[in-house]
């Protein structure tokens, strides 16, 4: 039995954890969905200086990430968003920029660190 040694032992396993990490992209870029939705249901109850937006919960209990689509091999999208007919007409009302964009810009930099910390974590960097 021969085994691989220096360089080709590296790479070897440089591309098991690639792969590896690979495969777990879909449930890490939904966790960092789930931050965004997260934030979301903040800012429309009022929190961090947005306005209130709730007249019953039924928006704000609405408001979900769903399973991420594959864009490509290492791409993924979460679509976030509600089924409540009315939530369109709330995000866009008035000037304060509603609930879910704004949820998405602050949030940004927090869900690209925990992306990048899983992925060191999957890559065995940290």
């Amino acid at each position: 039995m021969s085994y691989l040694r220096g360089k080709e032992a590296v790479i070897l396993n440089i591309t098991m954890r690639i792969h590896s990490a690979a495969g777990r992209l879909e449930k890490i870029a939904w966790n960092a969905g789930r931050l965004v939705e997260r934030r979301a249901k903040e800012n429309i109850s009022g929190k961090h200086g947005h306005k209130k937006h709730i007249i019953s919960s039924r928006l704000m209990n609405s408001i979900d990430a769903k399973k991420p689509l594959r864009l490509s091999r290492y791409k993924y999208s979460v679509p976030i968003g509600t089924d409540v007919f009315y939530g369109p007409y709330v995000e866009h009302r008035d000037a304060t920029g509603g609930f879910l964009y704004p949820a998405l810009k602050e949030t940004k930099k927090q869900a690209i660190d925990y992306i990048t910390r899983s992925l060191k974590g999957e890559l065995g960097l940290l």
